[in-house]
Parts: C-alpha cells; structure tokens; sequence
C-alpha cells in the first residue's frame, strides 16, 4: 500500500490512509500488507500487527523520484498487488494495481504554482490517464468522480468501483457539548469540516446559508 500521505499534514488524504490501513489490520490477520511511508510519516506510524511492516522510502510525491526509483522500490519486493491511495503513482510499473481516485481538482480547479504550471498540468495528466487505463481495478470516492473519470479521462465505467469513504464516530454527545458550548454553538447547526481551498466552494456555501437562513433563523453555519 502506497501510504506516503499518512502524515496529518495531507489533510483528507491522511485521513483516508490512515483509516484504510488500520481498518486492514483489524480485519485481516491472514494476507502479508508492506506500508510505504516517508521519512516525514515515520513518527506517526502506529500501526502494530503481525502481517504489517512498514517501509520507509524518501520519495516524494509528484517527483522524479516517484517515477524512478519508487518503480525499483516496488519490483525488488515483488507484491501480489499494490494500492496507489491517490493518482500519482509510477507508469513504468509493470505489477497488478488498484488506484483510488478522490476527485480530479488538479484538472478543474488547480491551486499554486505547481499545478498552474503548464508542464506538471500536462504530467498531471498524463498519470491520471495512465491510472484510469491500466489498473487492475479504479475505485472513485464517488459516482459524481467516476462520472468525470469516464468523460474527460476516457475510464471504462465497467473498471471503476465506486467506493464513497467511510465515517469515523469517534467523538461521544457530551464530548461534543463541551467544545460546542463555550463557543456558542447549539443545535440546529451546519457543520463545514474541509479545507479553505477555492475547489471546496466556500462562497458558494455561505450564499446558500444565507438564502436558508432567511427562513430558518436559528439554524448556525459553523466552519
């Protein structure tokens, strides 16, 4: 499993790994899984089963790196299968693999100079495409991804599991009271939890409460 997004920094990506991964070992205690990780993700990596060994490789992500030495990386332990949790994964890899698919913001909203650039937009594309063409199997977080996957990327619907991301309850009704109450939020409310980032559509959001509110007063937009 390609997990070099475990550090809470990748925000949902971190989210999704890490969820992915600990849910793997408690529920599988038979299959052998070896975690790619960073050298970045190291002090957070909890992860204590017998079948799981995780493995550190300084290479980055959207790098050279990525598309060289992460290919040799992969070919000297010979997996069964591997699982690219987002896109970028290495195209000269020639083994069995499942890639997850979240969104394809990188095309229709990019954000900073690395994904405004011309030339990593084109690279950007070409190992979505490459992705979507060759694994053994495409999951989309959504029916609304695998529909854009299949329109502009050219996906065979018939390839593509759509698998929306689970939800962790972790935080109990009184827990919950004693952040919400001092800061005077109380029920009905509308809870934002994503990051401040122009695909997320904030704006859009706040107009929307705005019309809503109009006609429910008490309801409370919390971001």
């Amino acid at each position: 499993i390609d997990a070099r997004f475990w550090r809470k920094s990748a925000a949902g990506l971190s989210t999704y790994t890490q969820s992915l991964v600990r849910n793997l070992a408690k529920r599988d205690h038979l299959n052998r899984y070896t975690i790619l990780i960073t050298p970045a993700d190291v002090a957070e990596f909890d992860v204590v089963a017998s079948n799981v060994t995780a493995l550190v490789v300084p290479i980055g992500h959207y790098s050279l790196a990525e598309q060289t030495k992460l290919v040799r990386v992969l070919d000297k332990l010979e997996p069964d299968l591997v699982h690219f949790l987002h896109f970028n994964h290495p195209i000269r890899y020639r083994g069995k693999f499942v890639v997850t698919m979240h969104d394809l913001t990188v095309v229709y909203w990019p954000v900073g100079r690395q994904q405004r650039n011309p030339l990593r937009r084109w690279a950007f594309l070409v190992v979505m495409k490459d992705a979507v063409r060759r694994a053994n199997r495409v999951i989309a977080v959504s029916r609304s991804t695998r529909d854009d996957l299949v329109r502009d990327l050219g996906a065979e619907p018939t390839r593509i599991s759509v698998i929306p991301e689970g939800l962790s309850l972790v935080t109990t009704k009184v827990q919950a009271a004693s952040v919400l109450a001092p800061l005077g939020i109380t029920a009905p409310y509308l809870l934002f939890v994503s990051q401040w980032r122009p695909h997320k559509r904030i704006e859009d959001l706040v107009a929307a409460f705005e019309v809503v509110g109009r006609t429910n007063p008490e309801l409370q937009l919390v971001l």
